[in-house]
């Protein structure tokens, strides 16, 4: 499958089973773009779905303050305010990142969110567009387990008998969300014969059944 990147356009959600991909996660102050920062990137490259390279990093956000990283972030991740005041700025974290993913294909579980994150960060130290097209896990964990109440990636793993050995870290959550990916993919093909048979059967899902 060919996917194309336009530098006039925003990256955009696409379906697909691809073997060439960079698998992301990042760690936040919260849940709101523009409000929130990002306080860590985990991603992995993959090519031909063989690993082909890893970035790891803290970024320390502008204007941090110690009410930046709040209690229930340390909590939820393990990253504190003394860990986030020694990382690299965010604008070198974020050069260095996008170097890294290039023109690649994105891949996450709930991937919007992180996408929404790293587009501000983009726009605002960057100043350009983040243009990649992005492939969501959990769209494929929603359509072929109803009978699971959660679809969370803690879920998903547990399902599978994945364990996160740092669960809210981004490079662990990373390699997690890759071994859900290929075993949802697993069982897409050998549930539909074929990814574009899946593909047909998720689109009519999402258009409601019709």
């Amino acid at each position: 499958m060919e996917l194309s990147f336009f530098a006039e356009r925003p990256g955009r959600l696409t379906d697909a089973f691809p073997y060439d991909y960079v698998m992301l996660d990042t760690e936040t102050t919260g849940l709101r773009a523009g409000d929130d920062h990002v306080l860590e990137i985990g991603a992995i490259r993959f090519r031909n779905g063989e690993e082909d390279g890893r970035f790891s990093s803290l970024m320390r956000p502008e204007g941090l303050t110690r009410r930046t990283v709040s209690r229930f972030i340390t909590g939820l991740t393990g990253i504190t305010y003394e860990m986030v005041s020694k990382a690299p700025h965010a604008a070198s974290v974020m050069e260095e990142f996008a170097a890294f993913l290039g023109d690649d294909l994105i891949m996450g579980y709930n991937t919007a969110f992180d996408f929404r994150f790293l587009r501000h960060e983009c726009n605002t130290l960057l100043t350009r567009e983040l243009t990649n097209d992005y492939v969501d896990v959990l769209r494929f964990a929603r359509f072929l387990h109803p009978e699971m109440e959660h679809h969370r990636l803690a879920d998903m793993a547990a399902h599978f008998s994945i364990v996160n050995e740092h669960e809210h870290r981004a490079f662990s959550d990373c390699l997690t969300t890759d071994l859900c990916y290929r075993e949802l993919r697993r069982e897409a093909l050998e549930r539909y014969g074929s990814e574009k048979e899946f593909m047909k059967a998720l689109a009519v899902s999402l258009r409601g059944g019709c």
